[in-house]
């Protein structure tokens, strides 16, 4: 799928999930609203299909904003969904960049990131969407560039 095709709006996946492509498309913007299972594996089964054509070689970063809700629910169906998700990418240098609001549970989940086998790509955790893009934008001029730890 060209950058061109990629609807440059808010989509809904499912209800309290949206997507949306920003930076003319080459940047996929993930939004939880509310945590579900219901939400969750919709997101497993969007980043799957969007995976299944993105171009071979071609980086793939995205950002997966849930800072407006609480992360009281995040269970281990969660993480594994996450894993999951990290398989689909793993073909795909690049990076994702996961925002939420500083909380020890923040910690705990930037602790299971960097657990999380790197490979080609790298994930970072963020207080802001603004931060997250920003170093989104520097692993494109650097994609092979070495995490932080």
């Amino acid at each position: 799928m060209s950058d061109s095709q990629r609807s440059l709006i808010e989509t809904e996946i499912a209800p309290g999930l949206t997507s949306k492509w920003v930076q003319d498309g080459s940047l996929l913007l993930i939004t939880f609203q509310t945590i579900t299972r219901q939400n969750n594996a919709a997101w497993i089964a969007f980043m799957e299909e969007t995976l299944r054509h993105w171009d071979e070689g071609r980086p793939f970063s995205y950002i997966l904003r849930a800072e407006e809700i609480s992360l009281t629910g995040m269970s281990s169906y969660i993480r594994e969904s996450a894993k999951t998700v990290a398989k689909y990418a793993a073909a795909f240098p690049g990076g994702v960049a996961i925002v939420l609001r500083h909380s020890l549970l923040s910690d705990a989940v930037g602790l299971f990131l960097r657990m999380l086998p790197s490979g080609k790509r790298q994930r970072r955790l963020f207080t802001s969407v603004e931060d997250a893009l920003a170093w989104l934008e520097t692993l494109e001029k650097a994609p092979l560039a070495t995490p932080p730890r």
